[in-house]
C-alpha cells in the first residue's frame, strides 16, 4: 500500500477554514471541512464560533467531532449569552450541570428570557446565584451587573423559588439569603 503523509500545515489551514465557515454559517463548507481538520479540541473553536453566531445546523454537525466541554462549555455559554435557543438546546444535551448553570447566568445577564426559561429547570438555582454574585463582586462599577442582579431577582420571583438575594450599596457587597 502507498500512504500519502499528512501535511500538518495543510490540516492547520483546513482547521482555520472550518472555524470561519462555522462562524459564517456555511453548512456545506463545514460538512466538507470536518474530515480534513484536526479533531477534538481544535474543532471546539469552530463549535464555539457557530454557537456564538446562532448557526444551529453547523452546531449540529460539529457536536460529534468537538469537545463541548472545552473552555468551560464555551459554546453553550456563547449560545445562551447570544439568545440562540436552538443552539442551546443542541449543546445542553452533553453538558455538565456547572456548564448549564454558567450558560443560564449569561442568558440572565443579557436578558434572553427564552434561554433562561429553557435552562432554568436543568440546573441548581443556588449554584447560578453563587456564579452571578461572583461576577458582581468582580465588577462592582459595571452597570450591567446591577441589571443582571435585578433580572435574576425577577427570574427567582417568577419561578417562585425560595432563594432571593439583596444587594447592599448598589452593585457592591452582595449577600445571599434564604427566606
Amino acid at each position: 500500500m502507498n500512504f500519502t503523509p499528512i501535511n500538518p500545515k495543510r490540516v492547520q489551514h483546513n482547521t482555520r477554514l472550518l472555524l470561519h465557515a462555522a462562524g459564517d454559517g456555511r453548512v456545506e463548507d463545514v460538512r466538507q471541512l470536518i474530515p480534513l481538520s484536526f479533531p477534538g479540541d481544535n474543532n471546539s473553536a469552530a463549535l464555539g464560533a457557530a454557537a456564538r453566531n446562532g448557526h444551529a445546523q453547523c452546531v449540529e454537525l460539529l457536536i460529534p467531532v468537538s469537545d463541548g466541554s472545552a473552555q468551560n462549555h464555551q459554546a453553550l455559554r456563547w449560545a445562551a449569552a447570544g439568545g440562540h435557543l436552538e443552539c442551546v438546546k443542541l449543546l445542553v444535551l452533553g453538558a455538565a450541570e456547572e456548564g448549564v448553570c454558567v450558560a443560564l447566568q449569561g442568558a440572565v445577564v443579557w436578558g434572553h428570557m427564552e434561554c433562561v426559561d429553557f435552562l432554568y429547570d436543568i440546573c441548581n438555582p443556588e449554584q447560578v446565584l453563587r456564579a452571578l454574585l461572583f461576577i458582581v463582586e468582580q465588577n462592582p462599577e459595571n452597570g450591567l451587573c446591577s441589571r443582571a442582579v435585578e433580572r435574576w431577582q425577577r427570574v427567582m420571583v417568577e419561578k417562585q423559588k425560595d432563594v432571593l438575594f439583596q444587594v447592599v450599596d448598589g452593585c457592591g457587597a452582595p449577600r445571599a439569603r434564604k427566606l
